[in-house]
């Protein structure tokens, strides 16, 4: 079970938001070896996001908690494969952060 966040400042439809959910969904899960099936994503657009002391440019904060670790691989594949996910929306991808939280599976829980 990974949970991503995907905070943006791009303006984007509910229907935009809905594609860019299970795109995120299928990229984490592919990467991180995990099945789709328990992948959760949240996608907040159209936020006020300042980035290098400007907020001009669209720019995105990706949280992905999960339980354990993420291997060098799956750290160097990810913000790549963020960036060109989200170049069709508007967002720079040198202009994403992303924040990895490893626990263990005892701080989850799940019906």
């Amino acid at each position: 079970m990974p949970s991503i966040k995907l905070e943006t400042s791009a303006v984007l439809t509910k229907e935009q938001e809905k594609t860019l959910a299970l795109q995120v969904s299928k990229l984490c899960a592919d990467i991180l070896h995990k099945p789709e099936s328990v992948v959760q994503v949240r996608i907040e657009s159209s936020l006020t996001i300042s980035f290098g002391g400007t907020v001009e440019n669209d720019s995105a904060f990706i949280v992905i908690a999960f339980i354990g670790s993420v291997s060098e691989e799956q750290r160097t594949l990810l913000p790549g494969r963020f960036g060109e996910l989200l170049a069709p929306y508007g967002i720079d991808p040198k202009k994403i952060f992303l924040r990895y939280m490893g626990s263990d599976a005892s701080c989850w829980g799940w019906n």
